[in-house]
């Protein structure tokens, strides 16, 4: 054959969307009976940490609750000593997903990209929060300039300045809970102050954790593409200086079942590939079939 790879390249972020290598030893017309199709192999549930020893902060003082969706509630605390506020969020996840929350990236509505966002998991090492540049509606993307060595990054990736640590956590059945502070102002210039003069817009997500090698050869967790997020037209506002009042319910009464993906066709005495880019397919098409995740 005269093909040694075929790859869809996107020229904006430097990436590859997909590669395929031919192997030499590949017959013309190589025919082989259907095989089932089948999912990539989904990573085991971490071992989380126990019920007891985690607080949240239902049992310290008033709280205020707000619904995100039926899937995610946020509650708070403000602190004005420290000038610190303490956020937990809970949601009917699986126990490999991250929950995120944060500002919009407008003052004006609901937009994702310029948010300030906290993304919250937990895995076998414990409870993790952890600040997110939003800078493209895109998945972490990291290279190193060869002009001075430096690591530019684009998309959904994580600060460089993280301003938030974790506080407790725990899952029970179906439910996540995570609870993480942040001071009401950072000294990182990307990050939005928490107002309590007026409402603020706000976002969140929800979807599997990741991970991601670094141009160090470094591996870091990072979040794969929200299975649910807020929708840009949604009236999502928040007064965190409002009056401590409890509006949630939220009920997780079973755990999701695991998607599964479409089946993946079989190709056979064809010549001629027509690829047409369009949606990923989250969970049932490219992430749910090759356990990558997809753009």
């Amino acid at each position: 054959h005269t093909i040694d790879w075929f790859s869809v390249w996107c020229v904006q972020f430097n990436v590859s969307f997909g590669e395929l290598l031919i192997p030499d030893d590949l017959p013309a017309f190589a025919s082989a009976a259907p095989t089932p199709a089948t999912s990539a192999p989904r990573p085991s549930a971490p071992t989380l940490p126990p019920v007891e020893e985690c607080s949240t902060l239902e049992s310290e003082q008033p709280v205020n609750c707000k619904q995100l969706s039926e899937n995610v509630k946020m509650s708070w605390v403000i602190d004005r000593i420290t000038d610190t506020i303490y956020i937990t969020l809970c949601g009917c996840v699986q126990p490999d997903n991250y929950i995120a929350f944060g500002l919009s990236g407008s003052v004006n509505r609901v937009q994702m990209v310029r948010g300030d966002v906290t993304w919250t998991w937990l895995d076998s090492e414990g409870v993790h929060a952890q600040d997110l540049d939003l800078s493209a509606y895109a998945q972490c993307f990291m290279t190193r300039r060869r002009r001075d060595g430096r690591i530019l990054q684009s998309g959904v990736c994580p600060d460089v300045q993280n301003d938030v640590f974790s506080v407790s956590g725990y899952r029970e059945g179906c439910t996540t809970c995570i609870t993480y502070a942040k001071p009401l102002q950072t000294t990182d210039p990307t990050d939005i102050p928490i107002l309590l003069d007026r409402e603020q817009y706000v976002i969140w997500s929800m979807g599997p954790v990741g991970s991601l090698v670094t141009p160090l050869d470094t591996t870091i967790p990072v979040p794969f593409r929200h299975f649910v997020r807020a929708n840009p037209t949604d009236d999502l506002r928040v007064n965190f200086s409002r009056t401590p009042v409890d509006e949630c319910n939220l009920q997780c009464t079973g755990c999701s079942a695991v998607i599964q993906p479409w089946p993946r066709p079989v190709l056979e005495h064809t010549t001629t590939i027509n690829a047409r880019i369009g949606q990923s397919g989250s969970e049932k098409g490219y992430a749910g079939i090759t356990g990558t995740a997809g753009w």
